[in-house]
């Protein structure tokens, strides 16, 4: 594979609601990307979603109850970063009501952010066994599924999630990263995704990072930088953009640009850098 399309982890950045769309619920305010970047939710917002969430699902009142002080419990421990506890509290969540959509979706949500994409995907099987156009469902599975490397999975799952929600924001945005994943893939699709993302997310630093790696492929280094450059304005610590960018200077024979950028993207922690710094740059 061309290293510019290796997979980017950080792709999920600066999505408008980006916690609400990976659990179902679009947030109108305070949105957490799902690798850090980004305001934090208010923990007084967690009540409310729990209630949103339970309140869809008629079980028992004591059940209720507990089901409720499980999911804002496992909200705030999956604010601050703990997701071993909440997915503790899920997991017993979904044992107190097994027949809640929303409840393994949450799951599933959960061990993207731990980089548990195996066991994420069951928890998103569950989710659709029970509400089989539960569509932010699909789309998590579809994630899951790219950083598995299962492609063709990935855009059976997102081409599914928008044809059934054709406002479905994250799901363009996955479909235009998953056509540049594909060797196969189609960029000027990806072109146009990107573009339809950004019509409403004009600050989306994922999306304009992608666009630049489609210019990377069209052989427009010149184009590709502009493109990073916006991303980096917008999202100063965005590692794989100040990797990309460092990509596109080496190909246009500026290995000190380059070598600047991939020690930016090591020091945010990219990993895919330190080889090329090794090898490269002194």
């Amino acid at each position: 594979m061309v290293r510019w399309r290796l997979v980017d982890p950080d792709r999920r950045t600066n999505l408008v609601g980006q916690t609400g769309q990976a659990d179902g619920l679009l947030l109108s305010s305070g949105f957490r990307a799902f690798r850090g970047v980004g305001a934090p939710m208010k923990r007084q917002t967690f009540s409310l979603l729990a209630c949103l969430a339970i309140a869809t699902v008629p079980v028992g009142a004591v059940k209720a109850q507990q089901t409720a002080e499980l999911l804002n419990s496992a909200l705030r421990s999956r604010e601050n970063g703990d997701y071993v506890s909440a997915e503790r509290d899920f997991q017993q969540a979904v044992r107190i009501d097994p027949e809640n959509a929303s409840l393994w979706n949450y799951l599933c949500s959960t061990r993207l952010l731990a980089s548990n994409y195996k066991s994420a995907i069951d928890a998103c099987n569950e989710a659709l066994k029970l509400s089989t156009k539960y569509v932010v469902a699909l789309g998590n599975r579809a994630d899951a599924w790219t950083y598995l490397g299962k492609y063709d999975k990935a855009m059976n799952d997102i081409n599914r999630a928008i044809a059934l929600n054709p406002s479905y924001l994250f799901g363009y945005q996955l479909r235009g990263w998953l056509n540049i994943y594909k060797n196969d893939g189609d960029r000027i699709q990806s072109a146009k995704d990107f573009q339809r993302v950004l019509r409403t997310s004009p600050d989306n630093s994922s999306v304009m990072t992608g666009l630049g790696i489609v210019q990377m492929d069209l052989k427009d280094a010149f184009g590709a930088i502009r493109w990073f450059d916006k991303a980096i304005a917008i999202s100063p610590k965005y590692a794989y953009a100040y990797r990309s960018r460092g990509i596109a200077r080496e190909m246009m024979g500026d290995m000190t640009g380059a070598c600047s950028d991939w020690r930016q993207a090591k020091n945010y922690g990219n990993k895919q850098v330190v080889q090329w710094i090794q090898k490269q740059c002194r």
